[in-house]
């Protein structure tokens, strides 16, 4: 707001000094004609004429000014209402609200024996998205973070849920992700996904999880207990 203000303030003393100038100029100029003539010019204008041509010419050109001035208005006014119907109509994917325990969802982790060893399956639960722009969005990719305690952040694990999510909607979502230990950590999430015009999106926030006990269930979890926004519907 500061800046545009700046802007249009710079806008306003320009055009100012250019009509004062205009103004001193044509004055200088006439008074000059009216009484001196042009020299080495002969003519037979009187100096009423003269006074008539100059005063078309002023009103001209700050009616040209003028024209100017309402031109770059309009201009920046469809510019920002533009921009502000954009923001309106944006799609955004965030996590669902429906969920008011003290954990915003968690992944129960199971150990599974398999013929390469020992695995753990975390399976996620209460894990809900949900669709708050004006726009259905569709061909969504959530895409999960982990780490083991104290390493690097492996790579993405990425799944796709390929549905059709209506404004407003909420969506419940259950996915199951294999790992050879569970001491793994989350620490991020983003979720890509198209609008009906076919931009592309992007979600991204933050996790702390930490691997616990679910109080009254005898499994282990690993919960996800604080979210943080990063980015919110940012076009890619």
């Amino acid at each position: 707001m500061i800046n545009k203000l700046k802007v249009f303030y710079n806008e306003y003393i320009s055009i100012t000094l250019i009509i004062i100038f205009i103004g001193i100029f044509s004055a200088a100029s006439m008074n000059l004609i009216l009484y001196n003539g042009i020299p080495c010019v002969e003519t037979n204008i009187s100096r009423d004429g003269w006074a008539s041509f100059s005063g078309a010419f002023i009103g001209g050109a700050l009616t040209l000014i003028g024209v100017n001035i309402t031109i770059k208005n309009e201009a920046r006014r469809r510019r920002e209402e533009d921009r502000r119907r954009r923001e309106e109509e944006k799609s955004i994917i965030i996590l669902g609200e429906s969920n008011k325990e003290e954990y915003c969802f968690a992944f129960k982790i199971d150990k599974i024996d398999t013929n390469i060893g020992e695995q753990y399956r975390f399976t996620l639960r209460d894990f809900k998205i949900t669709n708050v722009g004006k726009n259905p969005v569709y061909k969504i990719m959530i895409s999960f973070y982990f780490k083991d305690i104290d390493k690097p952040i492996d790579k993405p694990i990425d799944k796709k849920y390929e549905r059709l999510i209506k404004s407003g909607e909420e969506v419940d979502i259950s996915e199951k992700i294999e790992f050879n230990g569970n001491d793994k950590i989350l620490e991020s999430i983003s979720i890509t996904f198209f609008d009906v015009f076919n931009n592309v999106h992007m979600t991204e926030f933050t996790c702390k999880s930490e691997n616990k006990k679910k109080v009254g269930y005898p499994d282990d979890y690993l919960m996800v207990n604080d979210i943080q926004y990063k980015k919110v519907a940012e076009r890619i």
